[in-house]
């Protein structure tokens, strides 16, 4: 009898398992190759539906044979996580992310806030600006350090597909 339930859990087992997948981009030109899996933050572009282009970042949950699908990054955030499934053939360009990213996007903005505050109050406590200047100043400081915090956490898509000699492939 033991041996007949160790076989039916073996065999429920090997049907319910399966190899995880990945994608690999290969760029023929330069020899660059990038591997996307499971649980990998990607922002991808594809050609939609009617044709269109259509842009789509977050984390990367399932890669099957001709469809991976990628869910909103926030969606402990959201009741209804947005999903989107992608036929891997339809990917015009890519950009993976580190996982780190989130985090130290939000370290950096709560930095650049808290510089921006005590700037504000260092300037009202030691100059004679009025009300005005000071938060421009203030402003224009908070402005400046969100640009370049976008130039060093960037969000657009860098390698595409058919100009830059990048492939896709489905790896089992």
């Amino acid at each position: 009898m033991k041996k007949r339930l160790l076989f039916l859990l073996v065999v429920f087992w090997a049907f319910t398992c399966e190899a995880q997948k990945a994608l690999l981009f290969v760029n023929s030109q330069s020899g660059e190759e990038i591997l996307i899996k499971e649980g990998d933050l990607l922002k991808i572009s594809y050609t939609g539906y009617i044709k269109q282009r259509e842009v789509k970042s977050g984390v990367v949950t399932l890669i099957q044979d001709s469809i991976i699908e990628i869910s909103s990054p926030g969606e402990y955030r959201k009741r209804m996580p947005e999903i989107r499934y992608v036929y891997v053939n339809d990917i015009t360009g890519f950009r993976k992310f580190r996982k780190s990213k989130p985090a130290l996007q939000f370290v950096s903005r709560v930095m650049a806030t808290a510089g921006s505050i005590a700037l504000y109050y260092w300037v009202d406590s030691y100059t004679d600006m009025n009300f005005g200047q000071k938060l421009a100043l203030s402003a224009g400081t908070g402005i400046a350090t969100g640009v370049i915090a976008r130039s060093f956490f960037p969000e657009r898509v860098k390698n595409f597909i058919a100009s830059n000699g990048w492939t896709v492939n489905v790896l089992k």
